[in-house]
């Protein structure tokens, strides 16, 4: 169980790789909830981690087709998978609570495309709120979309009356007026959907509000007012949409009741069992209005306010669809959790020091429900601030009495006796209540509001899957005519469930041909992201743009990767440096270009030794020529440590010499400073930038390959790297370190055309094409452009003689 390397093994083998991926880490999750035991603690954590890269992996796959076809990319989310039972990926990220796979930023364009409907993707909300109340703006002003071909029109009316739609040949919406359209797919929005939801929920408790507080009266004296008829109709309504909808549920569908169980204790099953609990109590509110008499009717009244209370606490849900206040009302959610673990402690004190109380201030209490609320109330407003001191020292009111017969009927109240220890008592329970136990509660709130706050964005983000869902849903129509809709949804069942045609936006059934394309794409990502390095995935990840439609603007681009990331990328980078360069060796290529973020630092680079004529220990594998500008490639201490440590471990593990110019600037600085701190290197020495000659003896005498690695560097350094070249040694550039390893890079993506007999061949406009970029990739910044004493005529020139000798070329990416 759990090994993850055969697992890959497999996963790599086979197709339907996302759905895979995500279906890997449900399973791994599952296990891991399921392996609670101490027995297995290892195996739990062995699961979570396994469940935590498998939807990685499936974030990092999305994350490439996303890049490369997004229109795909959102398609393949509600695609069926039928290796998979017919589901979709959409449906395995929202029932295993895939948080991270949600927030995608594939996944979230996908749920806006749904919640604008056809509306245009620039549409702000403020525009269609406007639009939504006068119906005139919709026809003057094009903010809908309507499909261009007959086949999409028809795709599209299919979709609404639940089926496939491409079998037939004509459908009712071709002979539509394009206006009588465009009104519909406005209207049958969610987006439009939730707004008229709300209105006409805050409608209803405006008429709740009004008979309950100005005209309640029990039956005997007046019926019912208008006010009253409506809010019955509203919930009459309202109530059986969410019976509709927990019908729908796949979960009842499917009767996996045990699944219902893992998930009672999420937010959105909070709001289900609160909307239970509502409507029971409206439902027994009605039957007690109608049933009590004028004597009794004010519980009856009690009943109505207690319920108009509860609606209005109902309507802090709305407030989920925003982005700002959502994940601060999913966090009052989790807190009312950690109040009723906090109610159970507090309960164990109350009761402790409220038989204390009881026992020693009224003893020998009658049994019965009064001496039960004696019990919990005098401790429980003491948590408050209310003491009552005058009962504990003794201040008797003149309305009590120590006559059993006059307190036993209820003529008098009791008074309370007088015991010393009760003053100690009540000193200890306001320490342990006041300094402890609320003490402990902050800490519980601030726990789950850092634990939210870290991650409310995602969490936000997963939840808006199921309110979209909801809305994409339900009726256009608004309560009370909410009955007509579920009539029309009844019959369409019906036809669907003889016919086994059903779709809709959240789960599409393709053609064969389109299956294989979306598979064939789907290969490519794959093999795109395994092929690619750390670096090079994270450096998409974050410049990953969505489109500008409004919600898309927040995903235009990830945060920064964090310090540690950092490292961790350029510890990557170290080993990737190493296989590059045994490549090399192995291979004998001629020039090596390496790709990797302008904004990182790229000194994976050993120490430097002596030459070979005092040297007469074990002989190095390739001698290293580092060559570099003046530019400042590290950016901060922590990295630089972090890199010095890593050129240590290499020096030391593959017995890599390594040369500077001797400059004590850039790259020739750091490694000299290295050289300079650590106490075991020895015949440190600086070779000149133009001693070629003392190379060759060295390539000549030790029969150790010489590979010149370039760092950004100036003009200098690409007449070095030009030299090598003619003297057949490697060299490995690393592009996006700037100047001199650019312009080298930018004429290689110039020659990319090879003849028969493998020679490049370069375009007419090569020479001015490189001797412009020259201008560019030499300076500095923009401003600042190449030096007067560098012809850059003459560098395209060697550039394209250079490129033009050397057959053996290879491109790597990080």
């Amino acid at each position: 169980m759990n090994r993850r390397n055969l697992a890959m093994l497999f996963w790599k083998r086979d197709g339907d790789y996302i759905c895979s991926a995500l279906f890997a880490s449900s399973l791994a999750k599952r296990l891991a909830e399921n392996a609670s035991a101490e027995a297995f603690m290892n195996e739990q954590t062995a699961l979570w981690e396994s469940s935590r890269q498998y939807e990685d992996l499936a974030y990092s796959v999305m994350t490439e087709l996303y890049l490369n076809d997004r229109k795909h990319a959102r398609q393949l989310l509600v695609t069926e998978v039928k290796r998979y039972n017919s589901t979709t990926i959409f449906e395995i990220t929202e029932k295993f609570t895939l948080m991270n796979f949600m927030g995608h930023a594939a996944c979230q364009t996908k749920l806006n495309k749904i919640w604008k409907g056809q509306m245009k993707g620039d549409t702000s909300n403020l525009k269609a709120i406007a639009f939504a109340v006068t119906l005139l703006p919709i026809l003057k002003w094009d903010i809908m979309k309507l499909d261009k071909t007959a086949k999409r029109a028809k795709v599209t009316q299919s979709e609404s009356l639940g089926t496939k739609g491409q079998e037939n040949n004509t459908t009712c919406s071709q002979f539509v007026p394009n206006w009588m359209r465009k009104i519909y797919y406005f209207y049958n929005a969610p987006l439009i959907k939730f707004l008229f939801s709300v209105l006409t929920y805050l409608a209803m408790l405006v008429a709740f509000s009004m008979f309950v507080l100005t005209d309640l009266h029990p039956t005997e004296e007046k019926f019912p007012s208008i006010y009253e008829y409506i809010v019955y109709a509203w919930a009459a309504s309202s109530l059986t949409e969410e019976i509709r909808q927990a019908i729908a549920m796949k979960h009842f569908q499917s009767f996996e009741w045990r699944q219902l169980t893992l998930n009672a204790m999420t937010w959105f099953s909070f709001w289900t069992l609160f909307e239970l609990m509502m409507y029971c109590m409206f439902i027994m509110s009605v039957i007690l209005r109608f049933t009590l008499s004028a004597v009794d009717f004010h519980n009856a009244r009690m009943m109505y306010a207690v319920t108009l209370g509860t609606f209005i606490i109902n309507s802090m849900q709305f407030f989920l669809v925003s982005k700002q206040i959502g994940p601060k009302v999913i966090m009052i959610g989790r807190m009312m959790f950690d109040v009723i673990f906090f109610i159970l402690i507090f309960a164990v004190f109350l009761f402790g020091f409220g038989v204390i109380y009881q026992a020693t201030m009224y003893p020998n209490t009658e049994p019965g429900f009064p001496l039960f609320q004696n019990l919990v109330y005098m401790p429980y407003w003491q948590l408050y601030g209310e003491l009552f001191l005058e009962q504990f020292y003794g201040a008797l009111p003149d309305d009590c009495t120590e006559n059993v017969e006059l307190y036993s009927n209820g003529t008098m109240d009791r008074c309370p006796l007088r015991n010393q220890i009760n003053t100690f008592v009540l000193a200890v329970y306001m320490v342990v209540t006041h300094i402890i136990l609320v003490n402990l509660l902050i800490a519980m709130f601030s726990h789950t509001f850092t634990k939210v706050q870290d991650n409310n964005e995602l969490v936000w983000k997963f939840h808006r899957f199921s309110l979209i869902q909801e809305y994409y849903d339900r009726s256009s129509l608004v309560p009370p005519f909410l009955i007509l809709s579920h009539l029309k949804i009844f019959l369409l069942y019906i036809k669907n469930r003889c016919t086994g045609k059903r779709k809709n936006k959240f789960k599409i059934t393709e053609t064969d041909a389109e299956n294989e394309k979306l598979a064939i794409l789907e290969k490519d990502a794959v093999y795109s992201h395994l092929n690619s390095s750390t670096r090079l995935r994270r450096r998409r990840a974050r410049n990953m743009d969505a489109e500008k439609d409004g919600f898309e603007a927040s995903y235009e681009k990830d945060t920064d990767l964090s310090l540690q990331e950092q490292i961790n990328v350029l510890s990557s980078d170290v080993d990737l440096i190493l296989k590059t360069v045994k490549q090399i060796m192995e291979t004998k290529q001629n020039v090596l270009i390496v790709e990797v973020p302008r904004d990182y630092i790229l000194q994976c680079i050993p120490v430097q030794k002596d030459t070979y004529e005092t040297w007469e220990e074990e002989k190095p594998v390739a001698f290293l020529s580092i060559v570099g500008g003046t530019n400042q490639y590290l950016p901060n201490e922590t990295i630089k440590n972090q890199l010095k440590n890593g050129l240590q471990e290499i020096m030391e593990t593959t017995r890599i010499w390594i040369k500077t110019d001797g400059e004590n600037t850039s790259v020739g600085k750091i490694v000299e400073e290295f050289a300079k701190e650590e106490k075991n290197l020895t015949h440190a020495t600086h070779l000149g930038q133009s001693d070629y000659v003392l190379e060759a003896c060295i390539t000549d005498h030790l029969k150790v390959p010489i590979i010149m690695i370039i760092i950004g560097g100036d003009e200098n350094s690409f007449v070095t790297a030009m030299t090598y070249l003619k003297m057949n040694y490697p060299v490995l550039v690393l592009e996006g370190s700037g100047r001199a390893a650019d312009f080298i890079c930018k004429g290689y993506r110039l020659s990319t055309f090879r003849t028969s007999e493998d020679k490049c061949v370069l375009s007419d406009t090569f020479i001015s094409e490189m001797a412009e970029a020259a201008k560019y990739i030499y300076g500095f910044n923009q401003e600042e452009r190449i030096s007067e004493k560098v012809n850059c005529d003459k560098l395209a020139n060697k550039l394209k003689r250079a490129l033009g000798d050397k057959m053996e070329i290879c491109m790597y990416h990080l």
